[in-house]
């Protein structure tokens, strides 16, 4: 077995990978495995239960309270007597077409995220200083200090979060591009 090659002090590896098997030419051979199935299981049930808990604290809510609520909003309305039908299909249209076109720019900013997802990281990450500075400003500006301390304090913790992860970048764009097209 021959030593390591050593260039100023310092050990180098081979540049050729010796793990991998080769054919008779010296090839690789591509006779490999993707990789093992995972099994099929809730890995956060915790998670799973709050969000079941969420949903019937919404749904209890909307049955117990809703009807009074909307019934407070009609009588606050002079225009409706007690007992009559209320046409409500300006509300279902108008929730409908907001539906569609928040499907529509769901797609478009999905298109979007596809074409330019590391620019569109970085400017999120510079949106968010600029959130936070103007935040620090506005508090500044209107002498809330101890608001404008808790913003410059979360300036701050903004800006390493930024310095921790500009690094990963690359890699977070690859596995977000990975995950949109479920490759």
């Amino acid at each position: 077995m021959s030593s390591p090659v050593i260039v100023q002090g310092t050990a180098v590896a081979s540049p050729y990978d010796h793990g991998s098997p080769v054919d008779d030419h010296g090839s690789p051979v591509d006779d490999f495995t993707k990789g093992e199935k995972q099994e099929s299981r809730c890995r956060d049930a915790w998670a799973a239960v709050l969000l079941y808990i969420n949903v019937a604290a919404m749904a209890g809510v909307a049955a117990t309270l809703g009807k009074t609520a909307i019934e407070g909003v009609f009588a606050a309305n002079s225009d409706v007597s007690e007992g009559s039908e209320v046409d409500l299909s300006g509300y279902a249209n108008a929730t409908a077409v907001t539906g569609v076109v928040s499907l529509v720019f769901a797609g478009l900013s999905f298109l979007v995220l596809l074409a330019i997802p590391q620019f569109i990281i970085k400017f999120s990450l510079f949106f968010s200083i600029g959130g936070q500075v103007a935040i620090a400003a506005a508090c500044i500006y209107y002498q809330v200090w101890i608001a404008a301390g808790i913003s410059v304090v979360f300036l701050l913790l903004t800006l390493c979060y930024i310095r921790a992860v500009w690094s990963r970048i690359p890699f977070a764009t690859v596995r977000s591009f990975v995950f949109m097209l479920g490759a």
